[in-house]
Parts: structure tokens; C-alpha cells; sequence
């Protein structure tokens, strides 16, 4: 069984709904995997929940929270020097030690955007709209730290919606 360590400060929407989800999701695919969860309260209460997973878990995921964010560097530390492999939803994470991250791609979603104002310019009601989703996010995996953990990403850098960054 796959031990996943997730840290998320229960005070923030964002997160909880994510994290719900994610039990959900899981439950219902019967994935043969453990969340060992901390909450926080603030980013420096981070470092320590952090220090806890170690040797509790296989991977660490971050789901979208600010709190947890704002100490991806000390994760990151952590993360490198126990040869865990960590997952944020931030691009930037993989400038911390991220071995991947599930983001969405601001070049296509400005491109989307433009789109949209357009349609509103040329006369199409705003409020008949409907709310659109980005349906192709992309995953982008980060050489260096895949190095670190001795995973080769060779088999996904021709794969659609997979970005490796150097």
C-alpha cells in the first residue's frame, strides 16, 4: 500500500474541497493507497508536520493552499534530502524540489480568455456563458529532481500535456 502524506490547513476552502475530492476519488477507484494527513494553522507550523511524515510515507502531495505554499522551499529541503518525492499544484514548486506538478498552462488559459472577452465583445451575453474548465492541464516534471530520485522520466517527455523542465 502507497502511504501518500498530504498537508493542508483545514481553515482554507480551496484545500478542504480539494482534499475531499481526493478521499472521494479515491474511495470510489478502491486505490490501494493511505493518506497520512497534517493539518496546519499557519507556514510555520509546515516544517514540523513535514518532519512528522518522514518515514510515514512514500510521496507527499500539496494540494492548492497558501498556507502550505508560502513554505514550499522548506518542503522542498526535506523532500530532496529524504529522497521523497513531492507533488504541488504550482509550477514553481519544481524550482524547489517538486517532482512534478499538475498545473494549469497560463499561456493556454490567457489564449482561452481572449477567446472568451472576444465573444463578449461581438455581443454574447456574459451572463449566458457558460463557465468553462480547463480540460487539458498540464503536468510538468521537473529533470533534476527526477534525477535526485532516480526516476527516469525518458518515457514522458514525447507524451501530450507533459512538459519536462531542465
Amino acid at each position: 500500500m502507497l502511504r501518500l502524506g498530504l498537508v493542508y490547513n483545514p481553515g482554507e476552502a480551496n484545500s478542504v474541497a480539494v482534499v475531499s475530492r481526493l478521499r472521494e476519488h479515491m474511495a470510489k477507484a478502491k486505490l490501494d493507497i493511505k493518506l497520512v494527513e497534517r493539518s496546519v494553522a499557519n507556514s510555520s507550523d509546515v516544517a514540523t508536520a513535514v518532519q512528522s511524515l518522514l518515514g510515514n510515507v512514500d510521496a507527499i502531495y500539496l494540494p492548492p493552499d497558501n498556507t502550505v505554499h508560502a513554505a514550499i522551499p522548506v518542503i522542498g529541503k526535506f523532500a530532496r534530502e529524504s529522497k521523497i518525492p513531492f507533488y504541488a499544484t504550482v509550477k514553481n514548486a519544481l524550482d524547489e524540489g517538486a517532482l512534478a506538478t499538475l498545473s494549469l498552462d497560463f499561456v493556454e488559459l490567457g489564449k482561452e480568455s481572449a477567446k472568451l472577452t472576444l465573444a463578449v465583445l461581438a455581443g454574447q451575453d456574459p451572463a449566458t456563458t457558460p463557465i468553462r474548465l480547463n480540460e487539458n492541464p498540464t503536468v510538468f516534471l521537473s529533470a533534476k529532481a527526477a534525477a535526485n530520485l532516480g526516476v527516469d522520466i525518458e518515457p514522458f517527455r514525447k507524451r501530450p500535456n507533459v512538459k519536462i523542465v531542465e
